[in-house]
């Protein structure tokens, strides 16, 4: 399972880079997916992967899990305590690092605009999940600042066409 390959370009490369990063630093990299499969709960996929890590001798961990997730974290640092949590995992003292999505939105919006681009959409789950908002918060931002009309059908939220993450 590990070793099956990535199919998405964008996500290859940067899983490479961030390979390379890790080796330049004297580390190896050990990248375990979450997500559930068919008949399985995410938090069960997450406590698989810590014992996996365990297991496997891993001494530190990026946990790219984000904090609206329902997963248990604690016991990740109980298994592991060099721990640097992105996003915010609301347990005191750990490391994390708070990603700025409003900021990575409008970024993105400026890229392609910068690029001629007018007709530019974004891809979200949800209106109610605070990174979420904030996505979309950067994103009608720069819209606004490059005075290109925010247009409603070009922000696609997952749930509102009646598709979500698995999250039981």
């Amino acid at each position: 399972e590990l070793a099956r390959p990535v199919r998405c370009g964008v996500n290859a490369m940067l899983l490479q880079q961030l390979d390379v990063e890790a080796a330049r630093h004297g580390c190896q990299t050990l990248i375990a997916n979450t997500l559930p499969v068919k008949d399985e709960s995410y938090a069960d996929r997450f406590d698989q992967r810590v014992d996996e890590f365990a297991h496997r001798g891993v001494d530190g961990i990026l946990c790219a899990v984000h904090a609206w997730h329902k997963c248990d974290r604690s016991a990740l640092l109980r298994v592991q305590p060099n721990v640097v949590f992105y996003d915010d995992p609301g347990i005191s003292n750990v490391a994390a690092v708070i990603p700025d999505l409003a900021a990575a939105a409008r970024k993105s919006v400026a890229y392609l605009a910068e690029k001629g681009r007018r007709r530019i959409a974004l891809v979200t789950l949800s209106r109610t999940i605070p990174s979420h908002q904030d996505r979309v918060k950067g994103y009608r931002s720069e819209l606004a600042a490059r005075d290109i009309p925010f247009d409603r059908s070009l922000l696609f939220v997952a749930e509102e066409q009646g598709l979500s993450f698995d999250d039981s």
